[in-house]
Protein backbone atom coordinates (compact mmCIF):
# COMPACT_ATOMS: atom_id res chain seq x y z
CA UNK A 1 0.00 0.00 0.00
CA UNK A 2 1.45 3.27 -0.94
CA UNK A 3 2.11 5.58 1.88
CA UNK A 4 0.16 9.01 2.43
CA UNK A 5 1.63 11.93 1.57
CA UNK A 6 1.76 15.02 3.76
CA UNK A 7 3.74 18.15 3.87
CA UNK A 8 5.72 18.29 6.96
CA UNK A 9 8.46 20.59 5.53
CA UNK A 10 10.43 22.34 7.77
CA UNK A 11 8.44 20.89 10.59
CA UNK A 12 9.81 19.64 14.19
CA UNK A 13 8.20 16.20 15.07
CA UNK A 14 9.57 14.30 18.58
CA UNK A 15 8.56 10.94 18.53
CA UNK A 16 9.33 8.54 21.67
CA UNK A 17 10.25 5.04 21.38
CA UNK A 18 11.22 5.57 18.05
CA UNK A 19 13.88 2.97 17.51
CA UNK A 20 11.51 -0.10 16.43
CA UNK A 21 7.70 -1.08 16.02
CA UNK A 22 5.32 1.28 15.34
CA UNK A 23 7.43 3.96 16.74
CA UNK A 24 10.53 3.62 13.96
CA UNK A 25 7.72 3.66 11.10
CA UNK A 26 6.43 6.82 12.68
CA UNK A 27 9.98 8.58 12.32
CA UNK A 28 10.44 7.38 8.67
CA UNK A 29 7.08 8.19 7.58
CA UNK A 30 7.55 12.19 8.65
CA UNK A 31 11.06 11.85 7.33
CA UNK A 32 9.71 10.69 4.08
CA UNK A 33 7.27 13.49 4.20
CA UNK A 34 10.06 16.48 5.15
CA UNK A 35 10.52 17.17 8.23
CA UNK A 36 13.36 16.77 10.79
CA UNK A 37 12.71 13.81 13.72
CA UNK A 38 14.20 13.78 17.15
CA UNK A 39 13.27 10.12 18.49
CA UNK A 40 13.69 8.78 21.86
CA UNK A 41 14.46 5.36 22.99
CA UNK A 42 16.49 3.16 25.44
CA UNK A 43 18.67 0.58 23.05
CA UNK A 44 21.36 3.42 22.72
CA UNK A 45 22.88 1.17 19.83
CA UNK A 46 20.12 0.34 17.82
CA UNK A 47 19.15 4.08 18.24
CA UNK A 48 22.65 4.78 16.78
CA UNK A 49 22.60 2.45 13.80
CA UNK A 50 18.62 3.73 12.75
CA UNK A 51 20.14 7.55 12.98
CA UNK A 52 23.19 6.45 11.04
CA UNK A 53 21.37 4.33 8.33
CA UNK A 54 18.17 7.57 8.21
CA UNK A 55 21.45 10.42 8.19
CA UNK A 56 23.17 8.11 4.95
CA UNK A 57 19.58 8.63 3.04
CA UNK A 58 19.97 12.77 4.01
CA UNK A 59 17.31 12.41 5.83
CA UNK A 60 17.14 15.06 9.27
CA UNK A 61 17.14 13.09 12.04
CA UNK A 62 18.84 12.85 15.18
CA UNK A 63 18.37 10.16 17.91
CA UNK A 64 18.50 10.47 21.60
CA UNK A 65 18.85 7.74 24.57
CA UNK A 66 16.01 8.60 26.71
CA UNK A 67 14.23 6.32 29.97
CA UNK A 68 10.95 8.61 29.60
CA UNK A 69 9.44 7.10 32.47
CA UNK A 70 12.51 9.18 34.18
CA UNK A 71 11.05 12.80 34.93
CA UNK A 72 15.02 14.28 34.94
CA UNK A 73 16.16 12.38 32.02
CA UNK A 74 12.92 13.70 29.93
CA UNK A 75 13.40 17.24 31.00
CA UNK A 76 17.72 16.81 29.90
CA UNK A 77 16.44 15.42 26.71
CA UNK A 78 13.76 17.74 25.82
CA UNK A 79 15.54 20.94 26.65
CA UNK A 80 18.70 20.00 24.61
CA UNK A 81 15.94 19.41 21.26
CA UNK A 82 13.98 22.38 22.10
CA UNK A 83 17.52 24.10 22.21
CA UNK A 84 18.15 22.62 18.79
CA UNK A 85 15.35 23.12 17.23
CA UNK A 86 13.90 26.47 18.21
CA UNK A 87 10.15 25.00 18.22
CA UNK A 88 8.63 22.20 18.40
CA UNK A 89 5.64 20.84 16.25
CA UNK A 90 4.46 17.93 16.92
CA UNK A 91 5.05 15.51 19.98
CA UNK A 92 4.20 11.96 19.24
CA UNK A 93 4.07 9.50 22.52
CA UNK A 94 4.89 6.06 21.27
CA UNK A 95 7.01 4.68 24.28
CA UNK A 96 5.07 1.67 25.84
CA UNK A 97 4.55 -1.82 25.41
CA UNK A 98 4.67 -5.13 27.90
CA UNK A 99 6.35 -8.38 27.61
CA UNK A 100 3.95 -11.08 30.10
CA UNK A 101 0.63 -12.69 29.54
CA UNK A 102 -0.78 -12.90 32.67
CA UNK A 103 -4.08 -12.47 34.58
CA UNK A 104 -4.51 -10.22 37.43
CA UNK A 105 -4.26 -12.68 40.11
CA UNK A 106 -0.61 -13.47 39.02
CA UNK A 107 0.31 -9.75 37.94
CA UNK A 108 2.93 -9.08 40.40
CA UNK A 109 3.24 -5.20 42.18
CA UNK A 110 6.37 -4.74 40.29
CA UNK A 111 5.12 -6.01 37.35
CA UNK A 112 2.32 -3.38 37.59
CA UNK A 113 3.93 -0.50 38.41
CA UNK A 114 6.41 -0.74 35.66
CA UNK A 115 4.11 -1.32 32.96
CA UNK A 116 2.06 1.25 33.95
CA UNK A 117 4.92 3.68 34.13
CA UNK A 118 6.36 2.77 30.82
CA UNK A 119 2.78 3.36 28.85
CA UNK A 120 1.18 6.03 30.63
CA UNK A 121 3.91 8.12 33.14
CA UNK A 122 5.47 8.31 30.13
CA UNK A 123 3.03 9.97 28.57
CA UNK A 124 2.60 12.51 31.71
CA UNK A 125 6.09 13.41 31.56
CA UNK A 126 6.83 13.96 28.36
CA UNK A 127 3.56 15.62 27.73
CA UNK A 128 3.97 18.09 30.80
CA UNK A 129 7.23 19.25 29.61
CA UNK A 130 6.43 19.92 25.86
CA UNK A 131 3.23 22.44 27.06
CA UNK A 132 4.99 25.63 27.88
CA UNK A 133 6.82 25.26 24.63
CA UNK A 134 3.69 24.70 23.22
CA UNK A 135 1.79 27.32 25.31
CA UNK A 136 4.62 30.01 23.97
CA UNK A 137 4.26 29.11 20.31
CA UNK A 138 0.39 29.16 20.57
CA UNK A 139 0.51 26.23 18.61
CA UNK A 140 1.46 22.40 18.48
CA UNK A 141 -0.11 18.58 18.27
CA UNK A 142 -0.05 16.04 20.50
CA UNK A 143 -0.45 12.41 18.83
CA UNK A 144 -0.20 9.58 21.86
CA UNK A 145 -0.53 6.26 20.72
CA UNK A 146 -2.66 3.84 22.76
CA UNK A 147 -4.16 0.48 22.20
CA UNK A 148 -7.83 -1.29 21.04
CA UNK A 149 -7.15 -3.32 24.28
CA UNK A 150 -7.72 0.41 26.25
CA UNK A 151 -11.24 -0.12 24.46
CA UNK A 152 -12.46 -3.55 24.36
CA UNK A 153 -11.06 -6.86 25.53
CA UNK A 154 -11.67 -10.57 24.50
CA UNK A 155 -11.53 -13.44 27.10
CA UNK A 156 -7.72 -14.06 26.22
CA UNK A 157 -4.26 -14.07 27.57
CA UNK A 158 -3.55 -10.40 27.96
CA UNK A 159 -1.38 -7.75 30.14
CA UNK A 160 -3.48 -6.06 32.96
CA UNK A 161 -1.61 -3.51 33.68
CA UNK A 162 -0.83 -2.77 29.91
CA UNK A 163 -4.53 -2.29 29.08
CA UNK A 164 -5.28 0.14 31.98
CA UNK A 165 -3.10 2.10 31.18
CA UNK A 166 -3.92 2.57 28.26
CA UNK A 167 -6.93 3.25 29.03
CA UNK A 168 -5.42 6.23 31.33
CA UNK A 169 -3.55 7.59 27.68
CA UNK A 170 -7.12 7.77 26.57
CA UNK A 171 -8.32 9.73 29.44
CA UNK A 172 -4.99 11.95 29.76
CA UNK A 173 -5.66 12.84 26.38
CA UNK A 174 -8.90 14.45 26.87
CA UNK A 175 -7.51 16.41 29.85
CA UNK A 176 -4.59 17.77 27.57
CA UNK A 177 -6.40 18.50 24.65
CA UNK A 178 -9.29 20.53 27.34
CA UNK A 179 -6.51 22.15 28.88
CA UNK A 180 -4.82 23.41 25.84
CA UNK A 181 -7.36 24.12 23.13
CA UNK A 182 -6.47 27.93 24.39
CA UNK A 183 -3.31 27.72 22.97
CA UNK A 184 -4.28 26.54 20.05
CA UNK A 185 -2.87 22.87 20.65
CA UNK A 186 -5.24 19.21 19.02
CA UNK A 187 -4.81 16.44 21.07
CA UNK A 188 -5.61 13.15 19.90
CA UNK A 189 -5.21 9.60 20.60
CA UNK A 190 -4.93 6.78 18.00
CA UNK A 191 -5.96 3.50 19.20
CA UNK A 192 -4.58 0.56 17.14
CA UNK A 193 -5.32 -3.03 16.75
CA UNK A 194 -2.84 -5.85 16.50
CA UNK A 195 -0.29 -4.61 14.15
CA UNK A 196 2.62 -7.14 12.72
CA UNK A 197 6.00 -5.76 14.27
CA UNK A 198 8.72 -7.49 15.97
CA UNK A 199 7.85 -7.26 19.26
CA UNK A 200 4.39 -8.80 18.68
CA UNK A 201 5.98 -12.00 17.00
CA UNK A 202 7.83 -12.19 20.42
CA UNK A 203 4.61 -11.86 22.94
CA UNK A 204 1.82 -13.58 20.37
CA UNK A 205 2.15 -17.01 19.37
CA UNK A 206 1.62 -17.83 16.13
CA UNK A 207 -1.68 -19.04 16.25
CA UNK A 208 -2.75 -16.04 18.57
CA UNK A 209 -1.90 -13.70 15.49
CA UNK A 210 -3.81 -16.20 13.38
CA UNK A 211 -7.20 -15.35 15.60
CA UNK A 212 -6.25 -11.84 16.13
CA UNK A 213 -6.19 -11.49 12.36
CA UNK A 214 -9.57 -13.49 12.01
CA UNK A 215 -10.93 -10.96 13.88
CA UNK A 216 -11.05 -7.86 12.31
CA UNK A 217 -13.21 -7.95 8.70
CA UNK A 218 -10.27 -7.89 6.87
CA UNK A 219 -8.77 -11.08 8.43
CA UNK A 220 -5.80 -9.82 8.75
CA UNK A 221 -3.36 -7.39 10.88
CA UNK A 222 -2.56 -3.92 10.16
CA UNK A 223 0.57 -3.13 8.84
CA UNK A 224 3.32 -0.21 10.39
CA UNK A 225 2.72 1.94 7.25
CA UNK A 226 -0.63 2.08 7.88
CA UNK A 227 -0.85 3.42 11.43
CA UNK A 228 1.91 5.74 10.39
CA UNK A 229 -0.32 7.14 7.87
CA UNK A 230 -2.98 7.79 10.94
CA UNK A 231 -0.26 9.40 12.80
CA UNK A 232 0.70 11.81 10.24
CA UNK A 233 -3.07 12.68 9.57
CA UNK A 234 -3.59 13.73 13.05
CA UNK A 235 -0.59 15.82 13.22
CA UNK A 236 -1.03 17.46 9.82
CA UNK A 237 -3.12 20.72 8.97
CA UNK A 238 -6.00 18.69 7.49
CA UNK A 239 -6.76 17.72 10.80
CA UNK A 240 -6.99 20.56 12.78
CA UNK A 241 -10.76 20.81 14.19
CA UNK A 242 -9.88 17.36 15.18
CA UNK A 243 -9.10 17.07 19.68
CA UNK A 244 -9.82 15.23 22.19
CA UNK A 245 -10.46 12.35 20.60
CA UNK A 246 -9.44 8.17 20.90
CA UNK A 247 -9.37 6.83 16.96
CA UNK A 248 -9.20 3.33 16.84
CA UNK A 249 -7.86 1.74 13.63
CA UNK A 250 -8.88 -1.90 13.82
CA UNK A 251 -10.32 -2.76 10.35
CA UNK A 252 -13.81 -3.79 12.10
CA UNK A 253 -12.99 -5.74 14.67
CA UNK A 254 -14.76 -2.66 17.17
CA UNK A 255 -16.86 -0.45 15.50
CA UNK A 256 -19.00 2.25 17.67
Amino acid sequence: MAMTRFNFNGKKIIVTGGTRGIGEGIVRAFLKSGAEVFFLGLNAQKGGKLESELCSENFKVSFFRCDVTKEDEVKEIFDKIVFHAGNIDVLVNNAGGWENQQSVLKTSLDEWEKIISRNLRSVFLCSKQIIPVFQSQKSGRIVNISSIGSLTIVKSASSPPYIAAKAGVNALGRVLAAELADYNVAVNTLAPSTTETERLVRVRSEDQRKQMAERTLFRRLSTVEEIANWVLFLAAPESSYLTGQTISVNGGRLMI
